[in-house]
């Protein structure tokens, strides 16, 4: 490790100034608790050669003059000291192994989610992932894999691991290629205060993807008729349940569930139907999930998960207002024997009153003699 120092109020150094032609690749600007640049107080190292020393011990310590005039209230002028705990060791990789396998996705014939796990270094917030096709790091995927942000001079995954005590990073499944070996290793990239200072790499870890492929199938899934998606305002019990059928299929799996992914299962049953009737109550307002395959004596894909919720208030068709009877209209024949029975009604009240009358008449006729 050397450094070089400069009038901006910090200090570069590199951990590869054995290199003379090209000039060393990359240099950290070291100025964590340094006064800022512009500062009344801005420390100015550029007394070099002899402003600038190192010790060594467990870490690097650099020791710096500032060539400002001295004042010990504004600091200025003084000497410094920065404890460079990254220069020596890297991280130590953890996770995965080396040369474990990682499983192969049958889905997508591509490999399971990769996760990888270092220990953490003191003082550090960030840290760079170089992962590559090749031991000598010359065909990186960072950018393949669409990983950011990039470390514009290994092409390495800059990450800032949310639990700082067991940093960590993965990959989603279905990325890398199955029946491959890859390399990787990870280094410390950023201090606490995000100023960029860099650790040697860690030492070369590789895992390979076993082989694996395409799980394909020649039937597509079945088409979903009825309920349809959305609110279902007439399923009342029994619910029936329908779809489109499957060429060369004469059994199906039915499933209904309360979860899309369909592992709280209500009912999972076979049929030879292309329909199945449900006789249980389901619970208003709740939205439930269902799926169809065949299974004999041909097996398809499984059907796009179809879902329904159970109306609360189930609308009732309304009565339309009778219409109004115009003279001359006909009665229906729904009121004809009320017409009949009132006919007879009135008759029998003549022939009451009728017969008081005679009652009366005669009764007078036989006081008149």
């Amino acid at each position: 490790m050397e450094s070089q120092v400069q009038s901006i109020g910090g200090a570069d150094r590199t951990l590869e100034a054995r290199v003379k032609v090209p000039p060393p690749p990359q240099w950290d600007q070291l100025i964590d608790g340094l006064p800022l640049p512009g500062s009344p107080n801005q420390v100015e190292f550029t007394r070099e050669p002899t402003s600038l020393h190192i010790s060594s011990n467990a870490y690097n310590t650099l020791w710096a003059i500032d060539n400002t005039g001295y004042n010990y209230l504004l600091r200025t002028g003084c000497l410094w000291q920065f404890v460079d705990s990254v220069a020596k060791v890297g991280p130590w990789p953890t996770s995965p192994a080396p040369g474990s396998l990682i499983g192969a996705d049958p889905v997508t014939g591509r490999s399971q989610q990769i996760d990888f796990k270092w220990r953490p270094m003191k003082d550090i917030f960030g840290y760079d992932v170089l992962i590559a096709k090749d031991v000598n790091f010359t065909l990186p995927l960072s950018q393949q894999l669409q990983l950011t942000p990039i470390d514009d001079v290994t092409g390495a995954w800059v990450v800032t691991p949310a639990d700082q005590e067991n940093p960590s990073c993965w990959i989603a499944p279905g990325v890398l290629e199955v029946g491959r070996s890859y390399y990787w290793r990870v280094r410390a990239s950023r201090s606490w205060m995000g100023t960029p200072i860099h650790s040697p790499w860690s030492p070369t870890l590789f895992f390979s993807v076993r082989p694996g492929f395409m799980v394909t199938s020649e039937y597509y899934g079945p088409t979903l008729l009825t309920p349809v998606d959305g609110v279902c305002s007439n399923c009342l019990p029994p619910i029936r349940f329908s779809w489109a059928p499957i060429k060369n299929a004469n059994l199906y799996q039915f499933t209904l569930a309360r979860d899309a992914q369909l592992t709280d299962v209500i009912v999972q049953e076979t049929t030879t139907t292309t329909a199945y009737e449900l006789k249980s109550r389901l619970s208003m307002s709740t939205p439930y999930y269902w799926q169809v395959k065949a299974v004999a004596p041909v097996v398809s894909d499984p059907s796009p998960v179809g879902t329904f919720t159970l109306a609360e208030n189930i609308t009732q068709p309304q009565k339309q207002p009778a219409a109004k009877q115009q003279p001359g209209d006909v009665p229906p024949a729904s009121n004809f024997w009320i017409w009949i029975f009132w006919i007879w009604i009135i008759i029998v009240i003549v022939v009451l009153l009728l017969l008081l009358i005679n009652v009366f008449v005669f009764i007078s006729r036989r006081r008149n003699l």
